[in-house]
């Protein structure tokens, strides 16, 4: 579908321009929020200034949703592939799509992210996107069964592609603080009789290289999430009940990309600094070994298909690389503030979704 055609659409069906609208947003505030994660070891160990830090993050964000998104339209699986399958779209009893109530379920489930992810950044958190777009899918498709009388309020969630989702947020904490840990250790290993001088000129710019690296992977793994989206909303406009994901609209990737630059540019230098300093004080070694482990983790979790928070992977990649120097390195008050802030924001997503997506369909049914 061109974009000519979409917009031809969205005069028959203005939901269609709202979901996309609020799709767009998530992206912004996800530059703006989530980005910054990348590039926090970097600044907060001083190989980079922030100025400069925000801009290599916003290139190689962008850069890596263009190169993901490219190649997915070749592979036609991972991230993009599970998010546009996490639920069903509404049907009618005749097997029909319901494209008014297919796209308020998806307009709930990113207006959630974008109410999550707004008070997370004013805060000074980083957040968990993949868990709010997770409940927020969750509790819109519940709430759409519950209203139309479904003795199954579950049956509109495809169990394969939520648990692996569920795999793929878990399993990234795990890989970041093992991948985090092991890292340190060979480059302890390998520079023991190395002059410190030397070694610190050395980290001082690969520093730079591994921060980008991980914008990278930033850009790769949470553009396809919301290509995922687009790639819902554009089967709404085509009228198909079944999300095709075997061809991406190269304008999706581009406008997905753009977007996503442009909120980079805006930074989120409270996340920076709960990131790189909050949670454990890093050498510029172990901030290089935090990076490279953090754009390993997304590189694997890319592959496998689990749409994964950039945050959480870094989160565990520090307290991975802090932790080789000894638990106390750590500060586990903080991190345990930012895993209690995970875990409470599916379930409340899931409700939050469904609240909103009762009221709404009670409103324009």
């Amino acid at each position: 579908m061109s974009i000519a055609d979409f917009f031809n659409a969205g005069v028959n069906q203005p939901w269609l321009f709202v979901a996309a609208i609020l799709t767009l947003a998530v992206v912004f505030i996800n530059g703006w929020s989530d980005a910054p994660n990348a590039i926090a070891t970097a600044v907060s160990t001083r190989s980079i200034d922030a100025r400069k830090a925000v801009i290599m993050a916003a290139i190689f964000n962008c850069l890596g949703v263009i190169a993901m998104g490219f190649l997915s339209k070749v592979l036609a699986t991972g991230v993009a592939s599970t998010v546009a399958n996490i639920v069903s779209l509404p049907t009618n009893s005749a097997g029909e799509l319901m494209p008014q109530e297919a796209l308020i379920m998806i307009s709930v489930a990113m207006l959630s992210i974008l109410i999550f992810s707004t008070i997370a950044t004013l805060i000074g958190f980083p957040s968990s996107e993949s868990n709010e777009l997770l409940g927020g899918l969750t509790g819109a498709s519940i709430a759409y069964v519950a209203m139309n009388g479904g003795s199954n309020w579950f049956s509109g969630i495809n169990w394969g592609q939520w648990l692996t989702t569920i795999i793929g947020i878990f399993a990234s904490l795990v890989i970041g603080f093992i991948l985090g840990w092991i890292f340190v250790k060979i480059l302890e290993l390998i520079c023991r009789k190395m002059k410190r001088s030397k070694t610190t000129r050395f980290f001082d710019i690969a520093q730079d290289f591994s921060a980008g690296a991980m914008a990278f992977m930033h850009g790769v793994q949470d553009g396809l999430k919301f290509i995922g989206v687009f790639l819902m909303i554009v089967a709404v406009a085509n009228g198909k009940a079944e999300v095709v994901t075997t061809d991406i609209p190269t304008w999706v990737i581009l406008l997905v990309a753009a977007v996503m630059l442009i909120g980079t540019c805006f930074g989120g230098y409270k996340v920076i600094k709960k990131v790189g300093v909050g949670m454990a004080k890093l050498e510029k070694y172990q901030g290089f070994a935090t990076d490279l482990a953090g754009s390993v983790g997304l590189l694997i979790a890319t592959f496998a298909g689990w749409p994964v928070s950039t945050g959480q992977v870094k989160m565990s990649a520090i307290l991975g690389s802090g932790a080789s120097k000894g638990i106390r390195r750590v500060r586990w008050d903080v991190a345990g503030e930012m895993i209690l802030t995970w875990l409470i924001t599916l379930p409340v997503a899931v409700l939050l979704g469904g609240g909103l997506t009762a009221l709404l369909l009670a409103i324009f049914k």
